[in-house]
């Protein structure tokens, strides 16, 4: 496939290598990068790929290692040769082998992902809570918390796909309009509930204002702080309680949406029918100031949320006071046994295996 870069350059591309809800993804021939084609090419769309794209020199000078780590869209592609539609766009390329976030923080046994120590882990968080800070400066929104569009390499380098989605207010306000159920912020579930609307365009246009903000990405943020420190678990699910499993009526599946807009966990004990599942860590099992950290940009106002700057130097120092076990883990010095043996002990048992523990290896700094 041959289309034109925005100076009529020709631009070829090889192979598909992904496919989602907008488009699909290819190498680019004869370059690093790859190019999003888009399933439906709105002016819309072209018009907030174009202004992104008018920014890549001012982002360049400003915050050139932030573009490092970002699927940003640098290149508009159009029709070959005559340039009479916009079709999408070039950006830069993740490491080869990276693989979402929701696959590192699984049990080791997940055999897709590469594996990383718990202090790499920690380091990867800081990384996602770095970038994020880094965006905020500049005016724009993740919103989309999707862990598939949160990449991580086999050396624990980060990149942020799906950058065309964010919100930013670079040459006019541009709102997302798609986020991944259960990354969601409260404020905006309970919004749509009262005015009995479930598209974000839509609240956006009746509130006058964006919907999403750099506080309700902190709740998604720190959704996935939890489930990195608690083997993937999300913080708004849990498992039957057993004593119910033999009641002639199962409890309803879980609704994360639903949790999260009434405030319903396991965790803090006001999900009913539902408990945490037993090899999970629960709040008290992390120190102090994490699980308060927890407790308030997960189930706090969102003005009570840490930013993600705050959590950035808060996972810095539990990274630097806590300590390891033989099997890699990294736990708070008051506990006396590490919470991530037990659990995978536990696991293990369930699944009728011997071990589920990973071997200790080189971690990076």
């Amino acid at each position: 496939m041959l289309y034109s870069g925005i100076s009529g350059e020709p631009v070829e591309l090889g192979d598909q290598i992904g496919s989602g809800r907008e488009g699909a993804v290819y190498r680019i021939i004869g370059s690093h990068g790859i190019a999003k084609i888009y399933h439906d090419p709105t002016p819309e769309l072209a018009g907030k790929v174009e202004v992104m794209a008018r920014a890549v020199p001012l982002l360049l000078h400003l915050k050139e290692e932030m573009l490092m780590h970002l699927g940003w869209p640098a290149k508009p592609l159009y029709k070959h040769p005559d340039k009479t539609g916009f079709v999408g766009f070039g950006m830069r390329a993740a490491p080869e082998g990276s693989v979402p976030i929701d696959l590192i923080a699984q049990f080791p046994s997940n055999e897709t992902a590469p594996v990383l120590t718990m202090r790499q882990k920690i380091k990867v968080l800081m990384d996602f809570c770095h970038l994020t800070s880094e965006l905020h400066i500049i005016g724009v929104i993740v919103a989309d918390w999707n862990g598939s569009n949160l990449l991580v390499s086999e050396t624990g380098r980060i990149t942020m796909i799906d950058v065309d989605a964010y919100g930013f207010t670079l040459h006019g306000e541009h709102h997302p309009s798609c986020a991944l159920p259960g990354y969601v912020a409260p404020e905006i579930l309970r919004q749509m509930k009262a005015l009995g609307i479930n598209d974000f365009s839509e609240l956006a246009d009746i509130a006058g204002k964006p919907v999403f903000t750099p506080a309700t990405d902190a709740f998604g943020l720190a959704v996935h702080i939890f489930e990195m420190l608690n083997f993937g678990i999300h913080p708004f699910d849990g498992e039957v309680d057993p004593a119910l499993l033999d009641a002639d009526e199962i409890p309803a599946p879980v609704s994360l949406n639903r949790n999260v807009r009434s405030g319903l966990s396991p965790f803090i004990c006001t999900l009913p029918d539902y408990v945490v599942p037993d090899y999970a860590l629960r709040l008290c099992d992390f120190p102090r100031y994490l699980r308060e950290a927890f407790e308030r940009s997960l189930f706090g106002s969102p003005d009570e949320r840490l930013t993600p700057h705050q959590w950035e130097g808060l996972l810095a120092f539990y990274r630097s006071e806590a300590i390891e076990c033989p099997h890699g883990h990294l736990y708070h010095p008051s506990s006396q046994q590490c919470p991530y043996c037990r659990g995978e002990d536990i696991a293990a048992r369930r699944l009728g295996v011997t071990s589920l523990h990973s071997e200790p290896r080189m971690s990076i700094s």
